[in-house]
């Protein structure tokens, strides 16, 4: 079973997705807060991270960056209510993998994290072998 870590410091966007995603059959860990959270990424492996930029005790933006430090290939999906596109592209930039502004639809999100999730798989799967695979070095013409 996959596992999604919610990273929110509001309690009923973390029971709505919680509850979306159980349905969905994936098992869930939650923070409040950021430093609670980098300890929940370091014991619990998951499989994705959805992640909140207003958190306390550790910024959001903090969240994401050690979290790509440490294990780069993990998908962070960023759920804020903040639009501004500065903050999007920054975020990006620091290697979210995806960013959704709140309010969400469930099953826009739902479609994202499964996505996400896919091609982790996918690049753990068939990444180191395709760097290792070596191209022609010659071609015969006609």
């Amino acid at each position: 079973m996959e596992k999604i870590l919610i990273i929110d410091r509001d309690r009923t966007t973390q029971k709505a997705l919680r509850l979306l995603f159980r349905q969905e059959g994936y098992a869930v860990v939650r923070s409040l807060d950021g430093k609670t959270a980098l300890t929940l990424f370091r014991n619990s492996r998951p499989a994705l991270v959805i992640l909140d930029l207003n958190l306390p005790r550790v910024r959001g933006r903090d969240v994401c960056r050690q979290i790509k430090k440490e294990v780069p290939s993990l998908p962070v999906l960023v759920l804020s209510a903040i639009a501004d596109e500065t903050e999007k592209v920054l975020m990006l930039e620091l290697g979210a993998d995806d960013y959704v502004t709140k309010p969400f639809g469930a099953r826009e999100l739902l479609a994202r994290v499964r996505s996400l999730i896919r091609q982790r798989h996918e690049q753990l799967a068939y990444g180191t072998s395709a760097l290792t695979t070596s191209a022609p070095t010659s071609v015969q013409g006609p």
